[in-house]
């Protein structure tokens, strides 16, 4: 019969997190000189998010079927009364 092993005898011990940290931290220093870095901008410039303006034209959407729902609905009114 085979025997059983443990998750850490089969595996082997999780890393520390001092570890992961300097892990984290060698891959995200990459010193860049000036000439990249004017080059290559800010994040905001190279990936811009059109989140505020399509949350913008949503609720201008919401707020013209409304109109169009309230103008339908008196014209619908008006009618069926004469």
């Amino acid at each position: 019969m085979s025997k059983q092993l443990s998750r850490i005898e089969k595996y082997g011990r999780r890393s520390t997190r001092k570890n992961n940290s300097e892990r984290k931290k060698s891959k995200t220093e990459r010193p860049l000189d000036s000439e990249q870095s004017a080059e290559v901008g800010s994040r905001r410039e190279l990936h811009p998010s059109y989140r505020g303006r399509l949350t913008r034209l949503f609720y201008h959407s919401l707020i013209v079927l409304f109109i169009l729902l309230l103008i339908g609905l008196l014209y619908w009114g008006r009618k069926m009364a004469a």
